[in-house]
């Protein structure tokens, strides 16, 4: 290669390194421009902050008119166990249950949820009241470890649930609704015999029979529906509302909690009657998803629950349906 060839070469090879090194300052520079126009707009941001007009309070005008459609309450009644101890020691002291203690939570059951109404009332009128029982009002015999633990057999157990179930209704009774609906479910403590039972369940079971005197014998306004079906459909608002103890479907260790296996359970019985939304009692917790609504317990907290779940205070249920947008709202009942 001839000395021309070679000094060319090396020319070229020089030239595209200065035009790398050129594209690499032009990059560098364009970049630097950028950050320059970015700070000069924070600086006119910073500016224009520093003569904003200070915040004013607005003036709230309560509204001369709360919403004019009726709209329907739910009491969840659920899981009293109103025979069975806890004793402090055996649930880390986070719990305490007696006849005195049931006697004092019922009592604020009643007075919460009469606040609760009328909280709700300055929203939206309120002019049906449907109170839902969904069983194991007491504990019964049905484990052996229940005899030790309970202070009743199940028929003086039964005698207290006709007396106390019968008061809570007519303390909600005398509130003001057009009508009052009471559903009655039975729970699986409350059976008469030691296994659960699919067919005849209901007229095994103890709790149904109280229920059933007491809708038989009622004399004030509520109308009772205490089916022997372990499903009781009611409609409002045109959706279909599923009510039921909650004990149909299986935990299966809980993997995700409570709400996939229950999720599964609702898809099985959708195929044979579809509901817009499950409201049950049975797991001693609250949970509400777009399927369904679990309630709490009176009871709350128990040797079985400080085994296998975490902590959940005693509570019972409200919720509201309107006619425009069905379930608007699901809270607890707390009575502790």
């Amino acid at each position: 290669m001839e000395d021309r060839e070679i000094a060319r070469l090396a020319a070229d090879l020089n030239a595209r390194s200065h035009d790398a090194a050129l594209s690499k300052l032009k990059d560098k520079y364009n970049e630097a421009l950028d950050r320059l126009q970015l700070l000069e707009q924070n600086i006119d941001l910073v500016q224009m902050l520093k003569t904003a007009r200070p915040p004013r309070a607005l003036t709230i005008k309560r509204e001369s008119k709360r919403g004019t459609e009726a709209n329907t309450a739910v009491i969840v009644l659920t899981d009293w166990h109103g025979d069975q101890r806890v004793t402090p020691s055996e649930v880390g002291y986070l719990n305490e249950y007696n006849a005195t203690i049931r006697d004092q939570r019922l009592e604020k059951c009643l007075i919460h949820s009469v606040r609760l109404i009328e909280l709700w009332r300055e929203i939206a009128p309120i002019d049906t009241l449907i109170i839902a029982y969904l069983g194991d009002g007491f504990s019964g015999h049905i484990h052996e470890e229940l005899k030790q633990t309970t202070w009743m057999a199940p028929p003086e157990a039964s005698v207290w649930l006709h007396d106390a179930l019968g008061d809570t209704i007519a303390t909600l009774e005398r509130q003001k609704f057009k009508r009052i609906e009471v559903i009655c479910k039975y729970g699986n403590h409350t059976r008469t015999t030691k296994e659960i039972f699919y067919s005849k369940a209901a007229v095994n079971n103890y709790e149904w029979c109280v229920c059933k005197m007491l809708a038989n014998n009622w004399k004030g306004k509520a109308h009772w529906t205490v089916e022997e079906d372990y499903f009781t459909f009611i409609n409002i608002y045109g959706k279909r509302v599923r009510l039921h103890h909650g004990n149909g479907a299986k935990y299966n260790g809980g993997i995700g909690g409570l709400s996939i296996p229950l999720n599964r359970s609702i898809s099985v019985w959708n195929r044979s009657q579809p509901a817009y939304i499950d409201i049950i009692g049975h797991w001693h917790k609250f949970n509400h998803s777009d399927t369904f609504v679990s309630i709490g317990s009176l009871i709350g907290h128990d040797p079985f629950a400080r085994a296998k779940f975490a902590y959940e205070p005693p509570a019972q249920g409200f919720l509201v349906f309107s006619p425009d947008r069905a379930l608007v709202c699901a809270l607890p009942i707390f009575v502790d």
